[in-house]
């Protein structure tokens, strides 16, 4: 889906289910999505609320209109295009993806949400990277044996270049305000290759584009413990 296809797919999934509620199998879209094995989403621009006026777009049938115009103005508008399309596949749509990428995500609602999203709805994938550019993020997650092999929970753990491949990403001024990163653990290492730009910091990892937003060692490790339990191979001994 390009970006307009995306506004159109959202909106009227806005207008035919405002709270989430039906099953992906009745959504008013080609039955073939159901079906997808390969998605490729660039996510919409958020709407912007006018003077309470409704938007109604013209693809609407009567019955989605009528119930669009009852509930309440500006039921159709996708203020939040992220938190949209994940209300969606929380209810099973596009379960069947063994490839997901969705792009044009706004960096500072994705580097607040990134674990959120990694340990629920994006926990069945082995593979997950997420890159960042022109403020905007494209995450990719995959699945299957080719995925798994090439996971950061297959890598070998080596220390020395996970703390260098953290400096590489601190910004330049970066030292003069934040502190020197901690060791850093394996669960920890997975997450900074997962999340390119990603660095640590004492006992946080900042963001590369936006340093002064951070999440706490803690929650990255109990993220990615909980990951490794789930996708690190039976073999698999001294992993990054």
């Amino acid at each position: 889906l390009d970006r307009s296809e995306c506004q159109a797919v959202l909106r009227r999934l806005r207008c035919f289910d405002p709270l989430s509620g039906a099953e992906p199998a009745s959504y008013p879209l080609p039955s073939a999505l159901l079906q997808a094995t390969e998605v490729r989403i660039d996510l919409m621009d958020p709407d912007h609320r006018g003077n309470d006026e409704l938007a109604l777009p013209s693809f609407l049938t009567l019955e989605e209109a009528r119930r669009a115009i009852a509930t309440s103005s500006g039921t159709c508008m996708v203020l939040d295009p992220l938190e949209e399309l994940c209300r969606r596949l929380r209810r099973g749509w596009l379960c069947t993806a063994v490839q997901l990428e969705v792009s044009n995500i706004e960096d500072h609602r994705f580097d607040y949400h990134f674990l959120d999203l990694r340990s629920n709805l994006l926990q069945e994938y082995p593979q997950v990277r997420a890159v960042a550019a022109g403020g905007r993020y494209t995450v990719t997650a995959r699945r299957g044996p080719a995925a798994a092999a090439a996971s950061a929970f297959s890598w070998r753990y080596d220390p020395t270049a996970v703390a260098a491949m953290s400096r590489e990403r601190t910004p330049p001024e970066a030292p003069l305000l934040l502190q020197p990163a901690e060791q850093i653990c394996e669960e920890e290492a997975a997450f900074l290759e997962e999340n390119r730009q990603a660095f640590k910091s004492g006992d946080a990892f900042h963001f590369a584009h936006a340093p002064w937003r951070s999440c706490t060692g803690e929650r990255v490790r109990s993220c990615y413990r909980a990951l490794a339990a789930k996708h690190r191979p039976p073999t698999a001994t001294n992993k990054q």
